[in-house]
């Protein structure tokens, strides 16, 4: 198997996109480690991450490579958005639930970000994965700009939910449901808690309070 080396380009494409568990990383840029650093670490062990063979995953891509072009890619996109359109209808009727770039699945790739409102993305993703067993990607998604129009940054980011070719009509009915779910509990939460009136004032502290006492006694 012969594998071309780019010796005059600062990148080399990744495979990630079509054999996610057989990527060959970029040559210079940030990481998955640090999504926010635009350019790649310089700390050990980082730093060698782009100069260390990664044979078995050039294997792994040569591998997931031939298995695309016998499916054939049109049949495989044609599966995963048929699946996406079904998971943006579940999710864009869930009350409390935001997504973004979802307005059109035109020229489009079965990826689907979304938040849910009052919560960051880091505590969506771990009752998704803790409680209901569903795996998803948060944070920034090694793409700071893209949160920073979005206004999502300030939020950690967003959640992500990509649709692959083994995925089924299960898998994303099951989805729907635990973002409902997570929905329906936070907005139960956030009613529960009692309001506070504007005219509150805090409680004096008791050192406070024993001043008072020994100033009362003295004028007394």
């Amino acid at each position: 198997m012969r594998i071309a080396i780019a010796t005059d380009q600062d990148f080399v494409a990744s495979g990630f996109g079509c054999c996610p568990a057989c990527t060959i990383v970029n040559v210079e840029g940030g990481t998955g480690v640090r999504s926010a650093v635009r350019l790649h670490l310089e700390d050990y062990p980082f730093r060698l991450e782009y100069g260390t063979p990664n044979i078995m995953g050039a294997a792994g891509l040569y591998a997931g490579v031939n298995w695309i072009q016998e499916k054939g890619i049109d049949t495989i996109h044609g599966q995963e958005m048929a699946l996406a359109s079904q998971l943006r209808e579940g999710l864009e009727q869930i009350e409390g639930v935001c997504l973004y770039c979802q307005d059109s699945l035109a020229n489009h790739l079965a990826v689907m970000s979304f938040n849910v409102e009052g919560l960051e993305a880091g505590e969506t993703g771990t009752m998704l994965d803790v409680d209901h067993s569903i795996a998803c990607r948060t944070g920034l998604h090694c793409a700071p700009l893209v949160h920073e129009q979005l206004g999502t940054a300030k939020i950690k980011g967003s959640v992500r939910f990509g649709i692959g070719p083994f995925n089924t009509e299960d898998h994303i009915q099951a989805a729907v449901k635990a973002v409902s779910e997570i929905a329906a509990m936070n907005i139960s939460r956030r009613k529960s808690r009692p309001a506070v009136s504007k005219t509150y004032q805090p409680a004096a502290s008791a050192m406070a309070q024993e001043t008072h006492a020994m100033e009362a006694k003295s004028n007394s």
